[in-house]
This record gives C-alpha cells, sequence and structure tokens, in this order.
C-alpha cells in the first residue's frame, strides 16, 4: 500500500468519524430543543428529517452556484466539476432520504 493510499485511509476514518460525531450531536440537539414541546417520538422524527433535509438542499444551492463560478471563457476549471460532483451527490442522498 502506498503512502498516499494510507493518508487517505486515515483521512477518510478521521473524516467519518468526525461526521458522524457531529450529526450525532446535531441529532441530541434537535432533539433536545423538541422534547419539552409536548412533541411525540414521531414528531421529532418528522422535525429532525424535515431539517435534515432543509440542510441537504442548502448544500446543493451553495455548490450549484459555487460551480457557476468557476466556469471561465475557456471552459470549466477543475473546481466548477468538484462542486458539481458535490451538489450531484447531495442530490442522491436526498433522493434516498425521501
Amino acid at each position: 500500500m502506498s503512502m498516499q493510499e494510507k493518508l487517505c485511509i486515515e483521512t477518510a476514518a478521521n473524516s467519518n468519524s468526525t461526521f458522524l460525531g457531529n450529526l450525532e450531536r446535531w441529532l441530541e440537539a434537535t432533539i433536545d430543543c423538541n422534547l419539552e414541546k409536548n412533541t411525540t417520538v414521531d414528531d421529532i422524527v418528522k422535525i429532525a428529517v424535515t431539517k435534515y433535509k432543509l440542510a441537504l438542499n442548502s448544500n446543493i444551492e451553495y455548490h450549484d452556484v459555487s460551480a457557476d463560478l468557476y466556469v471561465t471563457g475557456d471552459g470549466k476549471t477543475p473546481l466548477y466539476y468538484r462542486h458539481k460532483l458535490m451538489a450531484e451527490i447531495y442530490r442522491a442522498i436526498l433522493e434516498k432520504a425521501k
């Protein structure tokens, strides 16, 4: 295994851990902010899913707008494709969340 592959695996593992930890904290905050409002478990699940979808849609919009900034007279730069790819990944995740 090359040094680059090892670094990629380490970076991915660390990013995954950070993502899941942050998601967990986000869910805890959503629960805490809605638990005292005479809500049911189903209500809180719906609130969390709605907020999750809103966040994904915000990221889609951000990456679509950002991608457009990287279209030049010479064509599309690598950052254009990176932003478009991010937007499409978010769209796919959102589609699966339906």
